[in-house]
């Protein structure tokens, strides 16, 4: 678990994996075209499902390893896998000797209609974990880049959309990541919830 909390530490600067931090993966066309398959791991507690079958199972993993798990199993299926983390990935190793990699998942948060009723508004941590993307359900392929006044994503003085000197603070009432607040200048108080992925 030490690694593990390391490894996601790193990633996003937070402090721990507990139930309220969940990372999800994805792989896409590993056996069969259009299928994207998903793990989410939640603390030590592991999920699949994909975009067919969208009912996620809880697969059973035992024999920790310092970077995943030895056995992993499917529901009734005697079939042995094994799971580690490789940098901010995860490497599924198949029975077979096949190997399948699912990517690790931006981490999201959304809002539904704070500003305007039916619109999403999401926060991305960008890639580098500076600052974070902003984008509406209206126009997901538009993201904006924001300016963030401080040094990293949750340790900073605020943020600010291009061209605009309008300051908004970002504040994550617990230390595990499982939902945000961003302060409006007005006082408004607008909370984002962890996007789940399914």
């Amino acid at each position: 678990m030490r690694t593990l909390t390391i490894i996601i530490t790193s990633l996003l600067y937070i402090g721990c994996l507990s139930t309220e931090a969940q990372v999800f993966y994805a792989s896409k066309e590993f056996k069969q075209k259009g299928v994207i398959e998903y793990l989410s791991i939640w603390g030590e507690l592991v999920h699949y499902w994909t975009n067919v079958r969208k009912t996620d199972v809880k697969l059973t993993c035992t024999g920790r390893e310092s970077l995943g798990w030895d056995k992993v199993y499917f529901p009734n299926d005697p079939a042995k896998y094994k799971l580690n983390f490789k940098g901010k990935d995860m490497v599924l190793h198949h029975p077979d000797g096949e190997i399948q990699i699912f990517k690790r998942l931006p981490f999201v948060y959304c809002s539904n209609g704070f500003e305007r009723k039916g619109v999403v508004e999401f926060l991305e941590v960008a890639e580098n974990d500076q600052t974070f993307l902003y984008y509406t359900s209206q126009n997901k392929a538009k993201k904006i880049k924001l300016h963030n006044l401080g040094k990293t994503v949750f340790h900073s003085k605020g943020y600010r959309f291009p061209n605009s000197s309008i300051v908004y603070k970002i504040l994550m009432p617990n230390k595990c990541g499982g939902a945000i607040f961003c302060m409006h200048p007005d006082g408004r108080k607008q909370y984002f919830k962890s996007y789940d992925w399914k």
